[in-house]
């Protein structure tokens, strides 16, 4: 009995666990980090969907998503006038509208998006990385 409380305790607090680790980290290792500022963004946010899959606490999420916003404003503002960021960037904006979307859906203080939206943020962030190694390469 006790080991199945065990084993049911885990995976309860597991995801709990999983969602807040991901949200304490300032972003992936510094060898992640070492490309452009948009790919240190898609990398984050890749962080922040991971973290709405495991049900991250609403709070500390929304003030992430409302970090990588301002963040992407800046990213944004530094590529105009260069037309090859363009498409680029209208995907992130994208990517961005739906994590905005994300921070929304929560239920219980958890982030609980339904499937649809996760879905979509998993398309949208696999666009993004594919606009990148185009751009990359």
């Amino acid at each position: 009995m006790t080991r199945r409380f065990l084993i049911a305790g885990w995976s309860i607090a597991a995801p709990a666990l999983v969602a807040a680790w991901l949200l304490s980290q300032p972003g992936l290792p510094a060898a992640a980090m070492t490309g452009p500022a948009e790919s240190q963004w898609l990398n984050q946010t890749a962080g922040l969907i991971e973290a709405a899959r495991t049900r991250a606490p609403v709070g500390e999420f929304r003030e992430r998503v409302i970090a990588q916003r301002e963040w992407l404003r800046d990213i944004v503002r530094a590529g105009q006038g260069r037309d090859e960021l363009r498409a680029l960037h209208v995907n992130l904006v994208l990517l961005q509208t739906l994590l905005q979307s994300a921070a929304d859906c929560h239920q219980a203080g958890r982030i609980l998006c339904p499937p649809d939206l996760m879905r979509q943020l998993e398309a949208q962030l696999a666009r993004a990385r594919s606009g990148l190694t185009i751009l990359e390469n």
